[in-house]
């Protein structure tokens, strides 16, 4: 089991805790959509918790090291394919739940990690936090969803400089760009954290989840298949994800 979850008066947690870095291979990602499905469905919780017990941070994204095999094109980017539709599947569902979810993030926020991060309702971090879309440099695409959250959160350009330019950015300049709701120390974050969930608590849940409906309406109704088969089925990505993962 790589994802806990728990419920606590009223309030759901689920915890990342695959070991070393929290790196999102296949069963980590079936595991975190079946918790968020789960929740979902639980009339007594109107806030979610996600975070990381790792000291780590919150997650190195996709598990490329495993998914990548030496002379193997074709499975390969099966094994990406499924990754990235399997992260826009627990998108897709944070966006149309009911529930609140919020994010807690610190260290390492990488990939198809951010995308999550992105489509949850609420951020918030520790100033070490970081922020990385790596695509560019190995030839994959973020078709999970997070270039479209990007884009509504903060705007065509500014989603640019960060899905482009391959650039890392810190938890500061994550805030001033209005992708996080709070800056706190890691030693408090994630008791910030159930503070803001017991608060949302307390609201009407008919309008927090109506609310909700409304900003997101019409989002991640679609899977940019034709797109990700694109770019999975070209020797650049290949080549560059050779590299990438040797490095790495």
């Amino acid at each position: 089991m790589y994802v806990d979850k728990e419920i606590k008066d009223s309030i759901g947690y689920i915890w990342l805790n695959r070991p070393r870095t929290n790196s999102l291979s296949h069963t980590l990602l079936e595991e975190l959509l079946e918790a968020v499905t789960a929740f979902d469905a639980e009339d007594e919780i109107t806030a979610v918790v996600l975070s990381s017990r790792l000291p780590f941070g919150f997650s190195g994204g996709l598990d490329l090291g495993s998914f990548y095999v030496s002379g193997e094109h074709e499975l390969t980017g099966s094994n990406v394919y499924k990754a990235v539709y399997l992260t826009f599947q627990i998108n897709r569902k944070i966006v149309s739940s009911d529930k609140i979810l919020i994010a807690v993030l610190s260290g390492p926020v990488i990939g198809s990690a951010a995308s999550i991060a992105f489509s949850c309702d609420i951020r918030i971090a520790d100033s070490g936090a970081w922020f990385w879309l790596p695509d560019p440099q190995y030839g994959g695409l973020l078709a999970d969803g997070g270039l479209e959250m990007l884009t509504r959160h903060i705007g065509n350009s500014r989603a640019c400089t960060l899905a482009l330019t391959n650039d890392r950015i810190n938890a500061d300049r994550a805030f001033s760009m209005g992708l996080l709701y709070r800056l706190f120390n890691r030693e408090n974050l994630q008791q910030e954290a159930v503070k803001l969930a017991k608060r949302i608590s307390e609201y009407s849940k008919n309008t927090l989840s109506l609310s909700k409906k409304i900003i997101n309406k019409n989002v991640l109704e679609s899977f940019e298949d034709k797109m990700l088969k694109q770019v999975l089925v070209s020797e650049d990505m290949i080549k560059r994800l050779s590299d990438y993962t040797s490095v790495k």
